[in-house]
């Protein structure tokens, strides 16, 4: 098991939707200053890897911190799973901040026993809860049930009479401070009508503790309490919509919208509303007027605009299609508030802002575009719909009724690699440029992939790298070494469905000047690009010229002849001696295998390439020289491996390959002409029978691919299996 120690979880906030995991529980503090909410689960990994989270939600803010890893291959991944929740109040704690700063409101199970008692187990042993005056609580909650609202009320109530009486404070001081809450809760009714309260402090007692747990988690509680969480979200973003506060972190990407908050709970298993629940409809029941800043000034109560066909894509019918003078007009409206209440729906609103934008290129006007199209996002209008109105955007474009700049929000703003990429592409080809400076939009485009600015830089550069112009490569050069892991899995995605021999040589250039040892987690995911786009093509030919720019500037037979087309098997031959070099140098288990595969070549016999890394020294014996046996003791799964050499050869360097799959030399069980090797030995049955198989199947596969032969590999194999 791996520590405990927690570690920051950079996550933004949208890509929070696009993983997916379980929520184990959450518990809602119903702040005066805000609604928080906090929650424990975990992201599934893949491969029965599971990462135990702890992340914190508040309208202005968010943090998240990852408790670790657990593989479910293991026996006790669920109690390791439970460890993580019964220490990481203390974990975080120590580093930061506790996780329980107070008594929670609420409290919401997921329905995993063991995880519901570890929860109640923490916080009846958190130091916040065990401080706090719970006559208070008690006094608060008998009072009040669950009317959250009212509850508030008074408790502010509270906090300004211990500041009228405040002997630390001069009476100037106390009179501003009671001065300042009068007018910020005074329109909050449940203040407005409150008393100062009358409880008898109480210090903490596992009964007290009993009654408001039993309380807190009730179903018909907890219903209530979702309802008045959900309504305090929204709330508290109006009290301060016309802030320079909200303005503030919207920027930052730190706003938490409703709409978030309810996705990222039903896209891990947790749903606590139901996708009918919005912004727009809450805004409605607390009676608050519609917001400028939420897409329901856009759309109607159906929220985007849209409804599913019966083929699950969604349907629109643009307004410009069966209105268009009246969609002209709006969008060349000059104010921004008169266009807002005009679009029938949502899908239109962003087609025609994303449209004003490619007409008047006011730079003004990007940030307040910029925050439509993540709360277009937010409020789930689908990718297919986005694609759907870049596909438009483009027909506009090509007619010269608007500039390209109007693929610029799709290229920093949208998270979906499609979406992005398909935008890049559009805006390169179609942007005017003149002659002598052909990559003007390129550089532009490029730098913005370094500045930071896109949501999803890997899309960028995969759509620059599928142009298949040696130009372009050229200048992605200096910035791939930029790109995070996640992003070089976009980028090698974005595939056309034709081969072009800049992108392939690109990727070749790129692994060759890497390590491409174990520890290199970059080889497998550039490999995967060369084997994406043979698997994707769509024909038979490999683009080994140029692209045009723009595209707009050139004849079809023209864009044909800069294309300079080959067969595709005379460039497979041209390229093979490199793909095999580059599967030499792979370690096993091998990523090029399956590039090779998929371009149609044979694999090589082992004695014909021999693996670059750890290689073994030469030898012109015909006989090989090294043998190898694995020897399973009684008590254990795996045992040892015996291989066998000749007494003056070194083995060092198969030590050394064996020691990164876990295998380690045993030294008082080697001599001359045998070297020994074993695993980390454990009892019968604290290894499970997957690892045992996994760390033999690792060591066979090693050896054979060395051509070394394994005496009695299969023999173990069968009996573990």
């Amino acid at each position: 098991m791996n520590s405990l120690t927690p570690v920051d979880l950079p996550i933004r906030r949208d890509e929070w939707l696009e993983l997916s995991g379980q929520i184990l529980a959450t518990w809602a503090i119903f702040n005066p200053n805000g609604p928080t909410l906090s929650c424990l689960g975990w992201i599934d990994r893949g491969n029965g890897t599971l990462q135990p989270f702890y992340r914190w939600l508040h309208f202005l803010d968010g943090k998240a911190w990852s408790l670790g890893t657990v593989s479910t291959r293991e026996a006790d991944w669920a109690e390791q799973v439970l460890d993580r929740v019964r220490f990481a109040h203390d974990r975080l704690g120590a580093m930061l901040e506790p996780v329980f700063t107070c008594v929670p409101s609420f409290v919401t199970l997921a329905g995993f026993e063991g995880i519901d008692i570890a929860l109640r187990g923490a916080l009846k042993e958190a130091t916040a809860v065990r401080e706090a005056d719970w006559g208070r609580q008690i006094y608060y909650l008998r009072k009040f049930g669950d009317r959250l609202f009212d509850r508030a009320g008074e408790e502010i109530r509270e906090a300004v009479e211990k500041i009228r009486n405040d002997p630390a404070m001069s009476e100037a001081q106390r009179a501003e401070a009671v001065r300042l809450a009068e007018l910020r809760y005074g329109r909050v009714r449940a203040f407005a009508t409150s008393v100062a309260p009358s409880y008898v402090s109480a210090p903490f007692s596992d009964a007290l503790f009993a009654e408001w747990w039993a309380t807190v988690t009730a179903p018909d509680f907890v219903g209530a309490g979702l309802a008045q969480l959900a309504q305090a979200w929204v709330g508290a973003i109006y009290m301060v919509e016309d802030t320079d506060l909200l303005d503030e972190v919207q920027a930052s990407g730190r706003f938490t919208p409703f709409e978030h908050v309810r996705d990222f709970l039903l896209r891990f298993g947790h749903g606590l509303w139901p996708a009918s629940v919005s912004t727009a409809t809450l805004r409605q029941e607390l009676g608050l007027p519609p917001s400028l800043r939420e897409p329901g000034r856009h759309a109607t109560a159906a929220a985007s605009g849209v409804a599913a066909a019966e083929n699950g894509k969604v349907a629109w019918e643009p307004m410009f299609r069966h209105d268009f003078e009246r969609f002209k007009t709006i969008v060349n409206t000059p104010d921004v508030d008169a266009r807002a209440g005009a679009y029938p729906t949502l899908a239109d609103a962003l087609l025609g802002e994303i449209l004003h934008y490619g007409i008047t290129c006011d730079e003004a006007f990007i940030p307040t575009l910029s925050g439509f199209y993540s709360r277009c996002i937010e409020h789930d209008l689908p990718a297919s719909l986005r694609h759907e109105i870049e596909r438009y955007v483009v027909s506009f474009v090509e007619h010269g009724a608007v500039s390209p700049n109007a693929f610029l929000p799709f290229m920093v703003e949208d998270p979906d690699g499609g979406v992005a990429a398909t935008a890049t592409i559009d805006m390169v080809s179609l942007f005017p440029v003149p002659d002598d400076d052909p990559m003007r939009v390129v550089r532009q485009v490029v730098g913005m992939i370094r500045s930071g600015v896109v949501r999803n830089p890997g899309a960028l550069f995969g759509a620059l790298l599928h142009l298949g112009d040696r130009r372009v490569t050229a200048l992605l050069r200096p910035v791939r070494d930029i790109l995070a892991k996640p992003a070089i899995d976009v980028a090698v995605r974005c595939t056309t469905g034709f081969i072009s021999a800049a992108t392939i040589e690109f990727y070749l250039d790129w692994l060759e000047e890497r390590p491409g040892d174990l520890d290199d987690e970059l080889f497998g995911s550039i490999a995967s690009g060369l084997a994406l786009d043979r698997r994707n093509a769509r024909s038979d030919l490999v683009k080994t010229g140029s692209h045009p720019f723009p595209v707009t500037a050139v004849t079809p037979e023209e864009y044909k002849r800069l294309g300079a087309m080959v067969p595709l098997d005379v460039y497979t031959a041209r390229i093979a001696p490199r793909l095999y070099a580059l599967y030499a140098k792979e370690p096993p288990p091998k990523v090029m295998e399956g590039v090779l595969r998929i371009w149609g070549l044979p694999l090589p016999n082992p004695t014909e390439v021999p693996p670059a890394h750890d290689q073994p020294p030469s030898t012109d014996r015909d006989a090989p020289m090294i043998t190898a046996a694995f020897r399973c003791h009684p008590g254990h799964l795996v045992g040892r491996l015996h291989v066998t050499h000749e007494p003056d050869d070194d083995p060092s360097w198969l030590v050394q390959a064996l020691a990164r799959i876990g295998w380690k030399r045993v030294p008082q069980a080697s001599g001359p002409g045998v070297t020994v090797f074993g695993v980390d030995e454990k009892p019968e049955g604290d290894r499970s029978l997957d690892e045992a198989l996994n760390l033999v199947l690792a060591a066979h596969n090693l050896l054979t691919a060395n051509g070394i032969p394994v005496t009695e590999g299969h023999k173990l194999l069968t009996e573990l299996i």
